[in-house]
């Protein structure tokens, strides 16, 4: 989910190298998101559970500033990212889709002035988004993957690359993710995301000032 975007635009010209930038996005994933994570969570236990800011229990310190700028750099070029299809969207609708680029940069403006004010106004989307991700993102990114992988392909002889290990021991660890995925994500982690949500509802406040500070 942290890398899709990059992947799908780093193997446009050339689709069959997808294998190669899917292996890089996971070294990402497990090398500098998921120690992240584990660690903040090993650390602060349910205080994270209930913080959707972490850089709100970290103490103050030069490292902890380093990474709230190194943060906010990530979000401003995730923002770009995943807003695009957006923006593909809103100069469609506009006609202004074959204009030059610093017009539908301008016409962009509104739709971004307009994302921003959702995200003041509903500064606790993050319960929300954790009980999506649970539920959506579980699926799009691990169950239906692996499912229609052993769907598909049950023999070699349909495949244009040939997998480099047994066929037969690749769909079985499909299978161990998809059940894993459905049981630790989807069960154990829709039911936090949801308890989660109902704990913080007494918090929820529209255009709140300082939100879980």
């Amino acid at each position: 989910g942290h890398t899709s975007n990059i992947e799908v635009a780093d193997v446009l010209d050339n689709p069959a190298t997808y294998d190669r930038s899917y292996f890089w996005s996971y070294i990402y994933v497990f090398t500098l998101t998921m120690p992240n994570a584990v660690m903040c969570y090993h650390t602060y236990g349910q205080e994270a559970r209930y913080n959707a800011n972490s850089f709100n229990l970290f103490p103050r310190s030069p490292a902890r500033d380093f990474g709230i700028i190194m943060m906010s750099l990530h979000q401003a070029v995730a923002f770009g990212l995943f807003a695009g299809p957006l923006f593909h969207m809103w100069e469609k609708l506009t006609h202004i889709h074959d204009k030059p680029f610093l017009v539908r940069a301008f016409a962009r403006l509104p739709l971004c002035g307009f994302m921003l004010f959702l995200a003041v106004a509903f500064p606790f989307f993050g319960a929300i988004n954790a009980i999506l991700g649970a539920l959506t993102t579980s699926f799009g990114t691990y169950i239906i993957p692996c499912v229609g992988y052993n769907l598909a392909f049950d023999s070699v002889e349909g495949m244009v690359k040939k997998p480099f290990v047994d066929l037969a021991w690749i769909r079985r660890m499909n299978w161990a993710i998809a059940a894993f995925v459905i049981m630790g994500g989807v069960g154990f982690g829709g039911y936090t995301s949801i308890k989660n949500f109902v704990r913080q509802l007494d918090q929820f406040d529209y255009f709140a000032e300082c939100y879980q500070c």
